[in-house]
């Protein structure tokens, strides 16, 4: 195989908003989205990185290049920019709701006067800075890391300015393409980079500790007649409880994008021995560039039910959509995280989520069988019954299930980032009407919190609580025992103790036994 360069460097065209000293005036037409996604097929990078000529931040096709290159293959999209449009508050949450691995932001000197004589627009240095700090202001910044970037050779007292400029603000590091002064410390955590070095950073900020090399096995299902894969790609969400991603962030190591040829082999031996279904989970099975052309094979293989648990995000390309159902997709079961705009894309990291994957949902549509669950955390717990009225307006009926999520890792953080008590999950619950209650109990919300806390009897023969996918003799996957839900310590004296489904690994850290009174009578 050809040697490919794992960083690809896209540059958009169009128009520019700065006539800066050197650059070409005329960049000629903007990059469409599909030759975004075309380029990173070719090249299968692991990072694509939007660049001049042109400015991103001017074309209302910034969204579609970023989920080309994500669709071409890429797990990491960044960003160069010279930030004046960031200036206005409205720009910058768009540009860092796109979920963008990383923003460079160029700054040609700390000095104003200078900076806006090499780019050719008066006031534009005091843009750039108020852009600047928008972006390390959004919500968004601890999935972004966000660099100043300077091409111009610089003095010692202007390499010691912006160094300390970029301390003011926080930034993850210095960019710094011309021959410059060595510089200080500019803050915890920083680093002062050339270009291949922005490069490494995009690509993994730390050394990896551990890696995740070759395909997760798949796993058979023989109750259902069904094997389910993890399919490992770029994802258009950022997720608050995404298992991949927070183990990835934990493990400092990057998530491949997927070889499907892997999987062949044993898949192709489960069908011959009688699985007919294929369930394609985890991040994000319809985004990999190579799904429908898999697809095809596995469904000429003899798989007649075919599912992806997905965002449905991919599916808003019709096209795309036309592909996948015409390669053998038959069904598709989509999380809702929210009932409206700002409680989805809360919960789902980047904003515009709602609003693709309702339309991913809406081509969906009679085309596969479409099923939809919850995922309930504490930026949605307020909006049960929202997410339930917005699966019936969909046409949709009610949820397949509703899922707790739990922690992938061992850090308290992580977990408490988006855990809820059981004393305020029922609070909610007890707020709904009475058809909400109905449909959350019959889907499982109740048999997730402890009967000392619900007041739901727990029933004979009932185990506690395993999440979907975690079978013993598994657990040395990244991830998989903090998944585990563990009795609490009040259960020694508990008659339920045997039934109920405990409660997640740093939920008593969290939230202390408040609230669990255990049933003493035995």
């Amino acid at each position: 195989m050809a040697h490919r360069d794992p960083v690809l460097w896209l540059p958009v065209g169009g128009p520019c908003n700065c006539r800066c000293d050197g650059c070409p005036s005329s960049p000629g037409p903007a990059l469409s989205p599909e030759a975004a996604r075309a380029a990173a097929e070719a090249a299968r990078p692991a990072a694509v990185v939007l660049t001049g000529p042109g400015e991103p931040s001017i074309s209302e096709t910034l969204e579609m290049w970023v989920h080309g290159a994500r669709r071409g293959g890429a797990v990491r999209v960044a960003l160069t920019t010279n930030g004046r449009l960031l200036a206005y508050p409205q720009t910058a949450r768009r540009i860092a709701a796109l979920g963008i691995d990383a923003v460079a932001v160029t700054l040609r000197h700390p000095s104003a006067a200078i900076h806006d004589r090499r780019v050719r627009v008066e006031g534009a240095h005091a843009q750039t800075l108020a852009g600047l700090r928008n972006l390390a202001r959004s919500p968004f910044r601890r999935r972004m890391s966000l660099w100043i970037r300077c091409p111009d050779p610089l003095d010692v007292p202007a390499t010691t300015a912006l160094a300390r400029l970029g301390g003011i603000l926080g930034v993850d590091g210095l960019w710094l393409d011309g021959e410059t002064a060595p510089l200080p410390p500019i803050g915890a955590g920083s680093r002062v980079v050339d270009r291949g070095g922005f490069e490494a950073r995009l690509l993994s900020d730390l050394p990896p500790a551990r890696t995740r090399d070759g395909a997760v096995p798949i796993r058979e299902h023989p109750d259902e007649g069904a094997v389910s894969m993890v399919v490992r790609t770029g994802c258009r969400n950022a997720c608050v409880f995404c298992t991949t991603r927070l183990i990835q962030e934990q493990n400092r190591a990057a998530w491949p994008l997927e070889d499907l040829d892997a999987f062949v082999g044993p898949l192709e031996q489960a069908r011959e021995r009688g699985f007919d279904a294929l369930r394609m989970v985890a991040v994000e099975p319809l985004e990999h560039p190579d799904m429908a052309s898999f697809l095809g094979r596995m469904s000429r293989s003899g798989f007649r039910r075919i599912e992806a648990w997905t965002s449905a995000r991919a599916l808003a390309d019709r096209r795309w959509t036309d592909d996948l159902v015409g390669a053998g997709l038959t069904h598709v079961d989509v999380p809702l995280f929210g009932g409206d705009p700002a409680v989805h894309d809360r919960v789902a990291g980047v904003g515009g989520a709602f609003a693709e994957t309702l339309e991913g949902l809406d081509a969906a549509r009679g085309a596969l069988d479409v099923r939809y669950h919850l995922v309930v955390v504490r930026q949605n717990l307020g909006d049960l019954g929202g997410m339930v009225r917005l699966g019936r307006r969909l046409g949709l009926g009610e949820p397949a299930s509703v899922l707790i999520p739990g922690p992938s890792v061992e850090e308290p953080a992580t977990y408490q980032a988006f855990a809820f008590s059981y004393a305020d999950a029922m609070a909610s619950f007890r707020s709904q009407d009475e058809g909400v209650r109905s449909v959350l109990e019959a889907r499982g919300f109740l048999q997730q919190i402890p009967p000392c806390v619900s007041g739901r009897a727990a029933v004979a023969g009932e185990r506690g609580a395993r999440p979907v996918g975690i079978r013993d003799g598994r657990l040395n996957e990244p991830g998989a025992a903090a998944k585990l839900r563990v009795r609490c310590s009040l259960s020694s004296r508990c008659a339920d103790a045997s039934r109920c489904p405990g409660h997640h690994r740093g939920y008593e850290e969290a939230f202390g036994t408040e609230g669990l009174n255990p049933r003493e009578d035995r």
